[in-house]
């Protein structure tokens, strides 16, 4: 192969690679935005409050003594700060936000349901089959700033 060739398919992979990244990516996962947070599936990349294995599960979050609508409001505020954070669904008791990572403009869908027993969540990376933590690191920082929110 030449050298010029060579040079155009580097370049053509280049400026392509966010462009397919983003059409492979662009699919909400079934159940996703329809007010209901369920268990992960079978890939490392999702926490939920709905599942009880352990490498899957987390807590909810504690209301603070706040009803769910008032914990949801507030819980927006918080999301509406965060970087690369898109609310692609909120009702008085369910939120729908989209993460983007800032290198590849991965999507992770994560999910609250405010009620009475807490703020139940799900957080799950669209793509790929390993999230490197990122959702639960994620989960446990929404956390941080919602009981520091008083």
């Amino acid at each position: 192969m030449k050298n010029h060739t060579k040079r155009t398919l580097h370049i053509s992979i280049f400026i392509l690679a966010p462009w397919l990244l983003q059409v492979c990516q662009s699919a909400i996962p079934p159940g996703v935005g329809q007010g209901v947070i369920g268990p992960c599936g079978g890939k490392p990349n999702c926490v939920s409050t709905a599942d009880t294995r352990p490498d899957f599960a987390v807590l909810p979050l504690d209301l603070r003594g706040l009803s769910p609508e008032k914990a949801c409001a507030e819980l927006i505020e918080i999301l509406r700060q965060e970087k690369r954070t898109r609310i692609a669904k909120a009702k008085a008791s369910y939120i729908h936000a989209e993460f983007r990572s800032a290198t590849f403009n991965f999507i992770d869908d994560v999910e609250f349901l405010c009620a009475g027993e807490g703020i139940l969540v799900r957080s799950q990376s669209r793509t790929g089959g390993y999230d490197w933590g990122v959702n639960r690191k994620r989960v446990e920082s929404l956390r941080l700033s919602f009981a520091k929110n008083q």
